[in-house]
């Protein structure tokens, strides 16, 4: 599977942030004056407890993107055996109409769950991990329910070919970059719900902190420190449009780039 220029960018990105998240929290820096502006020490200034700001952005899209991953790998795994299950079920040749209400019921499905459950760091992964699978689920089964019906998959069929040696042969070619690029979409479907939760209060409380809550906390804060609201918002766009562009480097479509060989 090659990587095409879209994905190495939004993958790049990504894991630029996420080393810069991570130098962050082994280089600790003194508490300076809160509010004060940039200088040699604290390069974007202080937020209102002293603490350098661009470490503690960095430390919130860490939180966010651990919630996020969570989620989404638990997300992703209950969702294709649901898929698989579904599959066997209730077959869907004419669902690609729904499945963009389909998704839309599943973000939905999170946010009330989330406010059910209440606020809490298990509780919004649990929250979003419900979503990711709905979605996923949603998608997976769509997908391959149009994968089993090419021609030449039913023909290795009718031929007698093992199921294994049919996925492995006709079908991974082609599910392979469709998962990764799921796995990727998902991913950033999760950044944006976590920040979501906790901006309104139902994802991560305090003392722990994610990019989400930091926007909440900083509202009272735009005169003295726009930064406080503008960077944790900034980031978890940027992550998530990462992850969208890295997703869009990954363009199966169904009948193309799967091995015909004969069976």
């Amino acid at each position: 599977m090659k990587l095409r220029l879209p994905t190495i960018i939004g993958l790049g990105l990504v894991a630029l942030v996420v080393v810069a998240a991570i130098a962050a929290l082994f280089a600790p820096l003194p508490v300076g004056t809160p509010f004060a502006p940039p200088d040699g020490t604290h390069l974007l200034g202080t937020d209102q407890t002293g603490r350098d700001l661009l470490q503690a952005v960095l430390g919130g899209a860490m939180t966010t993107l651990v919630i996020a991953g969570l989620s989404a790998l638990a997300g992703l795994l209950l969702g294709g055996a649901m898929s698989g299950l579904a599959l066997r079920l209730c077959p869907l040749p004419d669902a690609g109409t729904i499945a963009p209400r389909q998704g839309m019921v599943a973000i939905i499905a999170g946010l009330v769950l989330a406010g059910l459950l209440g606020p809490g760091m298990a509780n919004a992964v649990i929250a979003i991990g419900i979503s990711v699978t709905l979605g996923a689920c949603s998608e997976l089964h769509l997908q391959l329910d149009r994968m089993r019906q090419l021609p030449y998959v039913q023909a290795a069929r009718a031929a007698g070919l093992p199921t294994i040696a049919t996925v492995q042969r006709h079908l991974m070619p082609e599910l392979l970059p469709w998962i990764s690029a799921l796995a990727l979409r998902q991913l950033a479907v999760a950044v944006l719900l976590e920040v979501a939760l906790s901006f309104a209060g139902l994802g991560v409380t305090a003392p722990a902190m994610s990019l989400g809550s930091m926007m909440t906390g900083a509202q009272t804060l735009l005169t003295l420190q726009p930064l406080l609201a503008v960077l944790p918002g900034a980031l978890a766009f940027g992550i998530a449009a990462a992850l969208f562009l890295a997703a869009a480097g990954f363009s199966p479509r169904p009948g193309r780039g799967v091995n015909h060989a004969a069976v």
